[in-house]
């Protein structure tokens, strides 16, 4: 979304964002929602500002690996975009869903990626717990 190295967020993520802040206080009914980026902390409240994303918990992966960990960072630093869900019960805490096509080859003539990086239907799990 906002790497420190880049002049202005992606404007993807952004568009993104945009959208799920309001879609945040329905998702938050059923589970914990965070939004990364490898960007200070100050820099990624100063952008939620200008863009009034009041109801976004945001982190900043800049001083940890988690961007390099959970595949949303290339080797060359750039920033990917990448969603992933983990479920924590008795057990244990599991990373259990990551948009992984991003990084699935392609045929010829198909981009392989999800059309959108999207994460409320993957929140809206109807079975029972």
């Amino acid at each position: 979304m906002y790497s420190s190295n880049m002049e202005h967020p992606c404007p993807s993520c952004t568009s993104i964002l945009d959208n799920l802040n309001g879609s945040s206080p329905h998702i938050t009914q059923r589970m914990n929602f965070a939004v990364v980026a490898k960007s200070p902390i100050k820099r990624i409240h100063e952008w939620a500002k200008i863009r009034e994303w009041n109801n976004l918990y945001l982190l900043s992966s800049e001083k940890n690996t988690y961007n390099v960990d959970y595949f949303a960072e290339a080797e060359n630093g750039d920033q990917m975009p990448m969603v992933n869900i983990f479920v924590k019960n008795e057990s244990g805490v599991f990373h259990t869903y990551a948009s992984e096509l991003l990084y699935a080859p392609s045929d010829e003539g198909q981009d392989p990626r999800p059309k959108t990086q999207d994460p409320r239907p993957k929140t809206q799990d109807p079975r029972p717990k």
